[in-house]
């Protein structure tokens, strides 16, 4: 304030926000602990960790993505489950910091950019606001800045831990390999979503199904057995779309990535617990089991650096094929189960 005249020079707000440790009853996780904001009317679901922000936003059941908060009065979140179903935003915001725990900590990437960009969650979506191809709220998605995540219609809300990780995974995929989301190439992008989704399912919550997409409100894609739900486990095999002269629009999911991504999803199984047979064209395998860590460093490797880009592309299984082949020679110095069927697994 000026001394002689009394106008106000500057201003100085003395309300601090904090990281506060709150305990979250979850829709579909159980008790967890999570991070919160202390503000002046309670906490919030936001935070900074690491120096980066993870928040979580509801949408009142409309199209319009503004910042109201979900805020509880002692930190003990346990009154959400109402109408609204409003401690589906428990698992989000939950989802989000496993998610950036997971690949921080373990594959030592700092957010889906390596930048520190937030992770950003609405929830209480009515996605048939937001796009006329919604037609329900059984959805969720990432638009390349945030997730958001629909208020269900014939199901829960799709905040479960999987599809939490799934989606922020899709912008680790758009910062290294960035895939075309069409044909053979969508496919491997939406697989590798599930495939990140399966990991830090694993590390967070062991006791849950890790190769079930889902589970948690009704499983819509297997890893182990895609057939299950209709989907491939052999290239041009049983359920395989066919993406020949196939445009790709959103009424055929783009020429079926959601489909065909189960080949990937099923080596990935194989890969990390191992297997034998005949596959749906007459090729017997055998693969042995190099477990989940080693083949997620595979994975890592592959869409980081192997097949890291700058610009959109689209590539094939064939390409993704060579492109893993090479990533495990660079890590391990004998990969049997891409090679050879009697080696041993060591690191370069």
């Amino acid at each position: 304030m000026d001394a002689i005249d009394g106008r106000i020079l500057d201003k100085d707000s003395r309300i601090h926000h904090t990281n506060s440790q709150g305990t979250a009853t979850t829709r579909y996780s159980g008790t967890r602990n999570i991070i919160t904001d202390s503000f002046g009317g309670g906490f919030r679901l936001r935070e900074v960790r690491n120096g980066i922000r993870i928040e979580t936003y509801n949408m009142n059941n409309t199209g319009t993505y503004s910042q109201t908060d979900f805020v509880d009065n002692d930190n003990n979140w346990i009154e959400h489950d109402n109408e609204n179903r409003d401690n589906a935003a428990l698992d989000a915001h939950w989802g989000a910091e496993m998610t950036y725990d997971y690949f921080r900590q373990v594959h030592g990437r700092n957010s889906y950019d390596n930048g520190g960009a937030p992770l950003l969650s609405y929830v209480n979506a009515n996605l048939t606001m937001i796009s006329p191809r919604y037609t329900h709220n059984d959805n969720a998605f990432w638009d390349g800045n945030r997730m958001t995540y629909g208020r269900g219609t014939n199901f829960d809300p799709f905040t479960t831990l999987d599809f939490c990780a799934h989606e922020i995974a899709h912008g680790v995929t758009g910062h290294t390999a960035r895939l075309a989301y069409r044909k053979e190439s969508g496919a491997i992008n939406e697989a590798l979503s599930d495939i990140w989704a399966a990991c830090v399912e694993a590390r967070s919550a062991p006791e849950k199904q890790r190769w079930l997409m889902g589970e948690d409100i009704g499983a819509i894609r297997s890893m182990r057995n895609p057939n299950q739900f209709n989907d491939p486990d052999t290239y041009l095999g049983t359920y395989w779309i066919n993406t020949n002269n196939c445009t790709p629009i959103s009424e055929n999911d783009y020429c079926g990535v959601h489909r065909n991504s189960g080949v990937i999803n099923h080596w990935f199984f194989l890969l990390s617990e191992g297997g034998t047979g005949t596959n749906d064209i007459g090729n017997s395998f055998w693969v042995g089991a190099i477990g989940m860590n080693n083949a997620a460093r595979i994975v890592y490797r592959t869409q980081s650096v192997i097949l890291q880009s700058s610009v959109e592309q689209e590539i094939g299984f064939a390409q993704f094929r060579e492109a893993t082949i090479t990533a495990a020679s660079n890590i391990f110095e004998w990969l049997c189960v891409v090679q050879t069927k009697s080696c041993t697994l060591h690191d370069n």
